[in-house]
């Protein structure tokens, strides 16, 4: 690592797998989903609050065309400068392996790019543009180090962490998803089991590498942020990965519209 870095971790805009006209509570079936409407008025606001653009040297998503699609919309000033890269990385992607968490094959994806950025209310001429090669092929297939269990979720997530200590970049936008973002940070505070997250629908903290950091294991802390909760709660996603204990849910009460990732 060359200097102290900052990366901000942003959580992907309500994608249609979040919610539908007959289950409100969202649909996991729907295969790798794009944003809503309110998804992309979502991603026009973010853009406008947030005041790093000119700061950011490369911004990073996960694969899947939610979080291509966030972040193209909220991060339209940043990748006006042609020397800012997006970076698909499929390491970022979320842990399950339900339809909604599976991404597209990398040929596919890249043939389609025009109808995914289709309404994003910016002109983004992508060819070029995206950086489609970490999408190794099997990087949607759920196995290996992208299988949906506690164990590979785990060393994803570190592996991930050490990657972006070793970048050369020092301010790195990284778009991703609400599940995996508490293994990326190792910080499960605020985190309800049920729901799956702490984190709202396009919201972004800032991170940094804490001083224990090393090129051969990595650790993020949340910039101005409380200490961070590194015991994971019980039964935290149980219903998306292997490997995780049971545990009974039905006495917490949530709102329906917020118990899908």
């Amino acid at each position: 690592m060359a200097g102290p870095k900052t990366i901000y971790i942003v959580r992907h805009a309500q994608g249609e797998h979040n919610v539908s006209d007959l289950q409100p509570q969202g649909n996991s079936n729907v295969k790798d989903p794009i944003l809503t409407p309110l998804g992309r008025e979502q991603c026009q606001l973010l853009r406008a609050l947030f005041t790093h653009h000119d700061d950011v040297e490369i911004v990073m998503a996960s694969g899947l065309r939610r979080t291509i699609q966030t972040a193209v919309t909220a991060f339209a000033p940043t990748l006006a400068r042609p020397e800012v890269p997006l970076l698909l990385a499929p390491m970022a992607q979320e842990i399950s392996a339900k339809p909604c968490d599976t991404g597209t094959d990398a040929a596919e994806l890249e043939r389609g790019m025009d109808e995914v950025l289709r309404d994003v209310d910016v002109k983004f001429e992508h060819v070029g543009r995206i950086d489609y090669s970490l999408l190794e092929e099997g990087w949607n297939g759920k196995q290996g180090i992208y299988e949906a269990s506690l164990s590979a979720v785990t060393k994803r997530a570190a592996a991930l962490r050490q990657w972006l200590y070793n970048r050369p970049e020092t301010t790195i936008v990284l778009v991703t998803h609400g599940a995996f973002i508490h293994h990326l940070t190792e910080d499960w505070a605020g985190m309800v089991p049920p729901k799956g997250t702490a984190y709202k629908t396009t919201e972004f903290r800032a991170f940094t590498f804490d001083e224990t950091s090393s090129e051969k294991e990595a650790h993020l802390v949340e910039i101005g942020g409380s200490p961070r909760v590194e015991k994971r709660p019980l039964g935290a996603h149980a219903h998306d990965i292997t490997g995780i204990e049971e545990a009974d849910f039905s006495t917490i009460n949530l709102r329906a519209e917020t118990l899908v990732l």
